[in-house]
């Protein structure tokens, strides 16, 4: 994805679509260029006081946490996540997006967001099938499923280019 990421697709999108049907579709095409380069996207910075927000987006979100197995690093377990569960899980009906944070205490938790209803439970499923084959050794079991269920209220920064540091 350019420079301007996938907040310059939505508005792209957005004089065209419904806002659920914006972000799908920036989602959709985002994910070929995430998971193509498999390096993280440029920095952006949040614009002072800009954004979107609201009630009912009709989301749907799981949320799953992951133990690393001991002297495992977290990168390796990111880096086998971001090429091989990435393209699993955005083949589920009504992907939105789908992130992974390293809690700094051994584990990940991940948080996966879709349009559909179904899309929760799906991607819980193909994470339990997923999990023990590409992470064996590498974490304490499947991934423990913390939540699942409607997004209520949201809320998100409007995004442009970094601004360089000053030294």
């Amino acid at each position: 994805m350019d420079r301007y990421g996938f907040h310059h697709v939505t508005k792209l999108f957005a004089t065209r679509l419904s806002r659920r049907a914006t972000l799908g579709a920036a989602a959709v095409a985002a994910v070929p260029a995430l998971v193509g380069r498999g390096t993280a996207a440029p920095a952006k910075q949040a614009t002072p006081g800009a954004g979107v927000e609201g009630t009912d987006p009709e989301w749907y979100a799981a949320v799953r946490r992951s133990r690393f197995a001991a002297g495992v690093p977290s990168e390796e377990v990111a880096r086998i996540v971001r090429d091989s569960f990435i393209p699993l899980i955005a083949g589920v009906p009504g992907f939105v997006a789908y992130y992974v944070i390293d809690t700094g205490q051994g584990e990940h938790v991940t948080i996966s967001i879709f349009s559909d209803p179904a899309g929760p439970a799906e991607s819980s499923r193909r994470s339990a099938d997923w999990v023990p084959q590409a992470l064996e050794g590498l974490v304490e079991g499947p991934a423990a499923i913390v939540t699942e269920g409607e997004v209520q209220v949201y809320a998100a920064a409007e995004l442009g280019p970094a601004t360089p540091a000053i030294e």
